[in-house]
């Protein structure tokens, strides 16, 4: 787990959360879909998807949400820590 203490870092600094789970999976051999989900200082748990294609240097932003039994909440977008994790798993690609 060490290799992504680094996300954990960056959820917590730009998401106020600690990260739970982490899903990375390539769709295609150069966009890699990045699914987050952490959890907030008063227990709730929330989801953050992103899509990083790599050859062009892009992300696109999925879904920011909080999802209950009751009902759905949508989130807005955190461009400063999608751009954090683009960077720093692509410093991890590259180094």
């Amino acid at each position: 787990m060490e290799k992504y203490q680094g996300l954990a870092e960056l959820t917590e600094k730009y998401l106020y959360g600690k990260l739970s789970k982490l899903i990375l999976e390539y769709n295609t051999p150069t966009d890699l879909h990045v699914s987050i989900q952490y959890e907030d200082e008063n227990d709730y748990w929330f989801d953050y998807d992103l899509e990083i294609n790599k050859e062009n240097n892009l992300v696109d932003f999925l879904g920011h949400h909080s999802k209950s039994i009751i009902n759905k909440v949508n989130l807005s977008r955190n461009e400063s820590f999608e751009k954090a994790i683009f960077n720093h798993l692509f410093k991890t690609v590259t180094a």
